[in-house]
């Protein structure tokens, strides 16, 4: 049985995209992501349609490969590239944990993020880094066009020039050549996940994009770790740094999701 010791998920803006969902031997966050349009309810009706169908597949005891590929396959008629701008339909990331009786697996699909803790003191972290390479080309062309104009970060990440950035890493969303997420034109995963012991397993973190900074900051040794008090450190750093200069980003807040597990 997985055991939730903390749960958090927070919006960074007005709508929330992101999803904790778990129901004892599977846990996942989910972080959506808007169509070219920027419709939130998209990607907010996508991951909660995602997670109930994940759920559906889950109580079969599949694996974590078996439980996505079914419930990505349930979501094609449903949300269909030709009714979206140029085909980029609602999306998100994930990070799923399953139990079973004799190990723990994991399984990471574009940024979200999943550590895992052994009784040896060392820790695992299993993410999907594709993305995260080319949010980097962007940051440092961003950072390039500070340097020479002296424009706020804010103001940079509404130049055209780096919306075009953007957009095209946006179509590398399931291509060929791209990068993995979760969305109905996603191709079937095959063999993707991380397997544990689970008799060496002493915790597990599970988070979405938004809670990286805090993430790099805990140590699952800790028994007092809060998700919480981290969580608002994280908020306060953001909110002082409104240009975004201090620490380059996309936007002031990214919604935060986290759970802590440990096996019961």
């Amino acid at each position: 049985m997985l055991i939730v010791e903390q749960e958090l998920c927070r919006p960074g803006a007005e709508v929330n995209e992101d999803l904790v969902w778990h129901d004892g031997h599977y846990a996942a966050v989910l972080d959506g992501s808007s169509t070219l349009a920027g419709a939130t309810h998209d990607a907010v009706g996508f991951v909660e349609l995602f997670a109930k169908r994940f759920a559906a597949q889950a109580v079969r005891d599949m694996t974590l490969a078996s439980c996505v590929n079914a419930a990505i396959a349930s979501l094609r008629d449903e949300f269909v590239p030709s009714s979206y701008p140029e085909g980029i339909v609602p999306s998100a990331a994930g990070a799923f944990v399953r139990e079973t009786d004799d190990a723990l697996e994991v399984l990471s699909v574009a940024d979200c993020t999943v550590v895992v803790l052994l009784r040896d003191g060392s820790t695992t972290t299993v993410r999907d880094s594709a993305i995260d390479q080319l949010d980097a080309q962007v940051i440092k062309l961003a950072c390039g066009i500070r340097s020479s104009t002296g424009q706020d970060i804010s103001d940079v990440m509404r130049l055209p020039e780096v919306r075009a950035a953007l957009l095209a890493n946006r179509r590398l969303m399931n291509a060929p050549h791209g990068y993995r997420v979760l969305a109905s034109n996603m191709r079937p995963l095959k063999g993707r996940s991380t397997r544990f012991d689970k008799a060496d397993v002493e915790r597990v973190l599970v988070h979405s994009d938004g809670f990286d900074r805090a993430a790099v900051r805990l140590d699952l040794k800790d028994p007092e770790l809060s998700l919480e008090t981290l969580y608002q450190k994280l908020r306060a750093e953001e909110l002082a740094d409104p240009r975004l200069n201090g620490i380059p980003r996309f936007k002031i807040s990214d919604d935060a999701s986290a759970l802590l597990l440990r096996i019961g």
